[in-house]
């Protein structure tokens, strides 16, 4: 959550409140010291986290996924925008929800935060946005190889290395002696040694 500090009466707030503030200078971020004028304060929606407030240089970030996720999924949704063309209710959803940075990426969830959010009331309107965005998210399908000589020479050159390298791994069994002479191996088995039975009183 970002807070801001009036630079004129010294209040903090949280985002949502800065609207509401009779106070209308300019605001500074509590944890990154950035001062906004007017309404630059809305753009800023991520900060600095702690660690890298109080490391400074020492500070090494870690990898995101989530965030990772999300800015491909915005990705999606903004493709999913542009390539709308033959539905203009869809395509003004869809802008309107390019806007925002925290769109949900499961179908539910979506869905209701479409309906309560935004407050689009038509169902139909909304799983066709939630279709457009999936359609724009979906990989492209690669063509499978044509040549399947080739697929067939690769695989009998593995079945070869395989059959040559189980050749040279078999080891005699416990109880043989093997010599290996001119290439040939012999095998010459030995007596099992007997174990001692324990006695039972």
């Amino acid at each position: 959550m970002v807070f801001f500090c009036c630079n004129g009466c010294g209040d903090t707030l949280k985002k949502q409140k800065v609207d509401q503030h009779p106070c209308r200078s300019s605001y500074s971020c509590i944890d990154c010291n950035v001062n906004f004028s007017g309404n630059e304060y809305k753009k800023h929606t991520k900060c600095v986290s702690e660690a890298e407030r109080y490391q400074g240089n020492l500070y090494q970030g870690k990898e995101d996924k989530g965030a990772l996720k999300q800015n491909t999924w915005m990705v999606c949704v903004r493709e999913a925008a542009e390539s709308c063309k033959n539905n203009s209710q869809l395509k003004g959803l869809l802008i309107r929800i390019a806007e925002n940075d925290n769109v949900p990426r499961k179908k539910a969830k979506f869905l209701n935060f479409i309906k309560n959010s935004m407050r689009v009331g038509n169902k139909d309107l909304v799983e066709k946005a939630w279709d457009a965005i999936e359609k724009a998210g979906k990989p492209q399908a690669i063509p499978p190889v044509e040549n399947n000589t080739v697929a067939d020479n690769t695989h009998s050159n593995i079945e070869n290395a395989v059959a040559e390298n189980v050749k040279k791994s078999k080891k005699p069994k416990t109880g043989q002696e093997s010599d290996n002479v001119n290439g040939e191996t012999k095998i010459t088995l030995s007596k099992p040694s007997k174990k001692k039975k324990a006695c039972r009183m």
